[in-house]
């Protein structure tokens, strides 16, 4: 199986190997630092567009217009996937963890102290025959150290942005929590069965600085799931 291409990012890495800066578990509806339940659910929408591709069927370029959980069992073998990286030209934000090679790399939004945390690799030693949902789900599951199970209970399917197209979106799963310190936090994940890639963004925010506000701000433009031909 083709593997997800990360040209600055390139180094494929296990998932399993990332360490999770705070220690989180699982509480109710949602991930909690301390076993209560949260009670401010993220806004989901599940109700995208069915794919249709935009390549000659068989070409290997099979892209769809919306990158569903069920249009990434159509997507093309000759396709790669990243995160489009659009914050490293935002002056509202800083390059505080520099991309480590490994497919990890995060931002800090200077009014907030926010931190915008990205990952990307291949996921073949979580993978879920399951399909894109599931996997979506294991990504999170092992990023965050708890269960699928777990994971399934507690998160919402949510969207972010899509390239190829202008009006286009990728399907995630989503689940948020607070923090020992008293902050919160939002993770979502987005799996892809064709390439065995694994895609997450983490918001993480101080006390008193709301991450589920600033992760609504960026989904639609500044979280954005590339998907194009391999190089």
């Amino acid at each position: 199986m083709p593997q997800p291409s990360h040209p600055s990012r390139s180094r494929a890495f296990a998932l399993s190997a990332l360490l999770l800066p705070a220690a989180l578990v699982l509480g109710g509806c949602a991930f909690t630092d301390h076993g209560e339940r949260t009670t401010a659910p993220l806004t989901a929408d599940a109700g995208a567009p069915e794919a249709s591709a935009s390549a000659d069927p068989g070409d290997g370029l099979e892209t769809p217009e919306d990158l569903t959980f069920e249009a990434g069992a159509v997507l093309g073998t000759r396709l790669r996937a990243q995160w489009g990286d659009s914050l490293v030209a935002d002056a509202d934000y800083t390059l505080t963890t520099p991309d480590d090679g490994n497919g990890n790399w995060a931002y800090t939004q200077n009014s907030t102290q926010c931190e915008v945390r990205f990952w990307q690799g291949d996921v073949s030693s979580i993978g879920s025959g399951e399909g894109d949902r599931a996997l979506s789900d294991a990504v999170l599951a092992t990023w965050l150290k708890v269960s699928p199970d777990e994971v399934t209970a507690a998160a919402q399917d949510d969207m972010v942005g899509y390239v190829p197209g202008t009006s286009g979106s990728t399907q995630v799963r989503v689940v948020a929590g607070s923090t020992q310190s008293g902050g919160s936090w939002v993770a979502a994940a987005r799996g892809l069965t064709s390439f065995h890639g694994g895609f997450v963004v983490h918001v993480t925010c101080p006390e008193g600085q709301s991450a589920q506000s600033l992760y609504s701000t960026l989904r639609d433009d500044k979280l954005t799931l590339v998907v194009g031909p391999a190089l």
